[in-house]
């Protein structure tokens, strides 16, 4: 039900069925805790069921869902253990949540400072590429590195960054 580079034929109500449904750009999925599907590529869609509608129309910007150049780009989503839902763009990372789409750790900016550990908006990112739940947060991929964000801190526990052709030096394992 999903892939066709076109737009599927939506109610009044913004739902499009599901037999219907065509999303073009799809690079993730996810699936939340009551068996909703989501599903990111210009815009995330939400599926449930037999209807899907859209959750988050493509956008850049942080602010109230529905507010012009709000939404969520991005190249992967998760659903933490909590229920939330994360967005990773190149350079942050991103909660959608109760309507509003919000920035809790990196940014969009370009620095020289690339890989740097800390609270969650003073956290850099060289390049977001996958992002995964575990029980106490998310893990990152993070260009050489393995990245952990607990809700609040960006941290390192494994990687050199240096990109695939390098060794990798493992840092101990987050303990469970």
């Amino acid at each position: 039900f999903v892939g066709k580079e076109c737009t599927g034929q939506k109610t009044e109500d913004g739902v499009v069925a599901r037999q219907e449904l065509q999303i073009s750009g799809v690079v993730d999925v996810a699936v939340g805790n009551d068996g909703s599907v989501y599903i990111l590529g210009h815009g995330v869609w939400r599926v449930v069921g037999d209807e899907a509608s859209m959750f988050a129309p493509y956008g850049s910007e942080d602010g109230r869902i529905g507010d012009p150049q709000v939404g969520g780009d991005g190249h992967s989503i998760a659903i933490a253990t909590t229920g939330e839902l994360y967005l990773a763009g190149t350079r942050r990372l991103r909660l959608l949540r109760d309507g509003t789409i919000k920035t809790v750790a990196g940014n969009k900016e370009i620095t020289n400072d690339s890989h740097v550990d800390g609270p969650g908006l003073q956290a850099r990112f060289q390049q977001i590429s996958d992002i995964a739940a575990v029980p106490d947060g998310l893990l990152l991929a993070d260009v050489g590195y393995v990245r952990h964000f607990d809700g609040s801190v960006v941290s390192t526990i494994a990687g050199d960054g240096k990109p695939i052709e390098g060794i990798i030096q493992a840092k101990p394992a987050l303990q469970t």
